[in-house]
Order: structure tokens, then C-alpha cells, then sequence
């Protein structure tokens, strides 16, 4: 047998054993799968995470090694667990990333719940923001098509005489916190607002002296300068037609 013929032998035999490696560790890989969880439902921040709200599907080890490294592998985490951001229909949930999970006496240790069960507002707000709730009716919550996590525009109007009347932009790119149905009305909402002290105290002073409407704004927080409406502002404009 030649040199060159032994040589070939030995590099198809090298690669017949790479090849084998490789497939093995392929079906290998295929077989030892493992389980991650997933939510069944959009499920909005600062919400209590129930049983039927998720469920385990199997993955491979090779992908949640690559993708999801923190990923909760059983329903048995989630005893008592609370979503910190909002977690979409299909997302893989996270130890440190979409919810807050533990024991009851954890959660409550962590000042993340209290101690009758209902999730603790406070802590998913910073020290230098407050919560305020302003009810409106469907007109004034954009025909109820407002989310939590939603930016919204807050606008003050004053009624009085021709005059004193008008309307104007308040505050900009305020996040939605929670939304109630309320239980004076049936179309009307409690919207909760994450906001400055200062604005707390400016919606207060606005909703006790006229009347609030919000107006949806994108999420990047574009902000625009929006002057006065009112009587005088349409009368010069229809003139000017």
C-alpha cells in the first residue's frame, strides 16, 4: 500500500470519527430537553401571576443554555410570584428579569406584597415619583382604549364663560400604572398615573377645578409645544378662512 493511499485512509477514518462525535452529540442534544415557562396570556405589570396564566413547554438544554440562561423550569416557582414588566402571550419568564418571585414571607420582606396578599404599589415606584389616580370617563380615556405601560399626554380644560374657558397640555409623556373600572359609572376608569410630586400636585389642582382628558403619546416620549385653546383661538382661526 502507498504512502498516499495510507494516508488517505487515515484522514476518512478521522473524519468518519468527527462526523460520529458530531452526530451524537446532535441527537444527544435532541433528547436532552428540558422544561421553561411560559405565560398563556398577556399579563400586565404588578400582577399577581395565577396558575392558569402560564405553563411548561420543553426546550432544549443547548437553547436555554444559548437564549434564555435565567428561565423558571417549573410551575412549582410561582406560588407566589408577581410580574414586574409586562409579559406578552409566548414569552419565556425570567428569574431576574419579568417577574418577582418567592415565598409569601419573602415577597412581603421584600416590601413587594402585603400582608393580606395584594401586590404593594410602592415598590415598583422610584423615591423621586408618587401615584395619582384621576377618574374619567371613556371620552376622556381615549374611548377606553388606554393600557398600563401606555405614555399619555394630560390635558386640563376650565369651563366658564367665553371668556375664561379653555383647554391646554399640562404635562407630557406621563406612564399609565393601573387602570380600575370604576364603580360610579360603568363606562368611567380610574387611571392611575406614575408621576413627580409636582405633577401629583398639579392634576390634583386641575381635576378639582375643571376637567382632565388624556391623549395617547408614543413611547419614545415625543413632546411638542401645544399653545391655549379656547374660544378667541377658534374665532381667529375661522376668521382667517
Amino acid at each position: 500500500m502507498s504512502l498516499y493511499t495510507k494516508l488517505k485512509v487515515v484522514l476518512i477514518i478521522i473524519l468518519s470519527i468527527f462526523v460520529s462525535l458530531f452526530t451524537y452529540n446532535y441527537l444527544k442534544n435532541l433528547k436532552d430537553d428540558t422544561t421553561v415557562v411560559v405565560s398563556t396570556e398577556d399579563i400586565n405589570p404588578h400582577t399577581i401571576i395565577k396558575p392558569e396564566m402560564i405553563q411548561e413547554i420543553e426546550i432544549s438544554k443547548r437553547d436555554k443554555e444559548n437564549f434564555e440562561k435565567d428561565a423558571i423550569i417549573s410551575k412549582s416557582n410561582f406560588e407566589y410570584a408577581i410580574s414586574n414588566t409586562k409579559i406578552k402571550k409566548g414569552d419565556v419568564i425570567s428569574k431576574n428579569g419579568n417577574v418577582i418571585a418567592g415565598s409569601k414571607e419573602e415577597l412581603i420582606e421584600k416590601k413587594a406584597m402585603l400582608e393580606n396578599g395584594e401586590v404593594n404599589d410602592a415598590y415598583f415606584i422610584s423615591e423621586n415619583s408618587r401615584i395619582t389616580t384621576v377618574t374619567l370617563d371613556s371620552e376622556g380615556a381615549v374611548g377606553n382604549k388606554l393600557n398600563i405601560g401606555d405614555y399619555v399626554d394630560v390635558i386640563f380644560s376650565h369651563t366658564g364663560d367665553e371668556k375664561t374657558s379653555f383647554s391646554t397640555t399640562i404635562m407630557q409623556h406621563v406612564e399609565i400604572y393601573d387602570i380600575q373600572k370604576s364603580g360610579s359609572l360603568d363606562s368611567a376608569k380610574d387611571i392611575s398615573l406614575i408621576v413627580t410630586p409636582q405633577q401629583a400636585t398639579d392634576i390634583t389642582y386641575a381635576k378639582r377645578q375643571g376637567k382632565i382628558d388624556l391623549a395617547i403619546n408614543s413611547l419614545s416620549g415625543d413632546s411638542q409645544t401645544a399653545s391655549f385653546a379656547n374660544l378667541k383661538k377658534f374665532s381667529n382661526m375661522m376668521n382667517s378662512n
